[in-house]
């Protein structure tokens, strides 16, 4: 039920409630798409600050799901390519084909 509660949902706030309430082990099927779609979206979720982003739903976030300081550091404009400051800024990634944004 929670893995399709989060299939259903349209909203980042809807999809947070689906997941990071409930046990991991509720949501371990997909767990790689939950990981996708907090990488994809915590820089902007930290500069946004959506009112469901509180302490609280970020305590609720598994920290080995939080993009590392490394990763938080690139630069995504919106071509979809990621540059690095001080690294490889032609790198052309792919964007995630992720549903979840609101």
């Amino acid at each position: 039920m929670t893995e399709q509660r989060f299939q259903e949902s349209r909203t980042d706030e809807a999809l947070a409630d689906a997941i990071f309430p409930n046990s991991r082990r509720l949501w371990c099927s997909i767990e790689e798409e939950v990981k996708i779609w907090v990488e994809s979206n915590w820089i902007r979720w930290n500069a946004e600050k959506p009112k469901w982003f509180d302490e609280s739903m970020r305590n609720r976030i598994p920290i080995d799901l939080i993009p590392t300081v490394a990763e938080r550091r690139l630069e995504i404009d919106k071509r979809g390519s990621i540059s690095a400051k001080g690294g490889n800024k032609n790198r052309i990634v792919p964007e995630p084909k992720v549903r979840f944004r609101a």
